[in-house]
């Protein structure tokens, strides 16, 4: 059965309350993703920026070059990216149960700024 974004960050929610890093690492990571899928979306009919390293940087890119409110989770969803990198390959550093909730609070900031885009369906 296929899954939605809202399904990820419900998963994230639950693993954010779990007692281990592992957990807590893995639920920023999964959050990002409830983020960028309905992002990406948002992003396919904004012109192809010329300077792009991959499909993140592409879908970033594009919005921060759209309008503002584009503007806006764009740069949240920079910030949750580079958090989701600490989360995945920095395993050497601490991650904190701060960190999770920040990227969860993050990630819920876009989706409300995606749910009040006109012409658009609720993510």
């Amino acid at each position: 059965m296929p899954i939605t974004h809202h399904d990820l960050l419900e998963w994230a929610e639950r693993q954010a309350e779990q007692p281990d890093e592992v957990s807590r690492r893995a639920a920023a990571s999964r959050a990002y993703y409830a983020a960028f899928l309905p992002s990406e979306d948002l992003s396919k009919p904004i012109p192809e920026p010329e300077d792009a390293k991959g499909m993140h940087d592409r879908v970033i890119k594009k919005l921060l070059s759209s309008t503002e409110q584009h503007k806006v989770i764009g740069k949240l969803l920079s910030t949750i990216k580079s958090r989701r990198v600490m989360a995945d390959y920095k395993i050497h550093e601490n991650w904190t149960e701060t960190q999770t909730k920040t990227v969860i609070e993050n990630v819920k900031k876009v989706l409300s700024l995606l749910s009040s885009l006109p012409q658009r369906n609720a993510p």
